[in-house]
């Protein structure tokens, strides 16, 4: 898994690729989206368009990094999740927690 960071209008776009299934990948993710926090970044989007699989650990570090920007009084927000992933949002309920966008540029724009 990789991450690739980019700010567009002040707000924080992570590019993951790969797969999102836990461990120390995961965890690092995590860690960096926290530390753009504490740097008064508040608000992200993860970009999950290249992203070939999810599992129960990968969706419990977006709920941390949901969790981490609220408590912090940002927002986290998803867009261009697969098919997959969405189908997978949508069974575990988090499509009810967490915004998700159809393009970048659109959940960009709803801050």
């Amino acid at each position: 898994m990789t991450v690739q960071i980019n700010i567009e209008k002040n707000v924080v776009v992570l590019k993951i690729q790969g797969k999102l299934m836990g461990g120390p990948d995961t965890e690092a993710c995590h860690k960096k989206m926290k530390s753009l926090i504490e740097k008064g970044q508040q608000q992200i989007v993860a970009d999950l368009s290249e992203v070939e699989w999810v599992n129960s650990s990968g969706l419990g570090m977006l709920v941390a990094c949901y969790t981490s920007c609220r408590n912090a009084g940002g927002h986290f927000k998803i867009a261009r999740p697969t098919e997959k992933t969405k189908s997978l949002l949508k069974m575990t309920k988090l499509n009810t927690v967490l915004e998700i966008f159809n393009n970048t540029q659109q959940a960009i724009e709803s801050y």
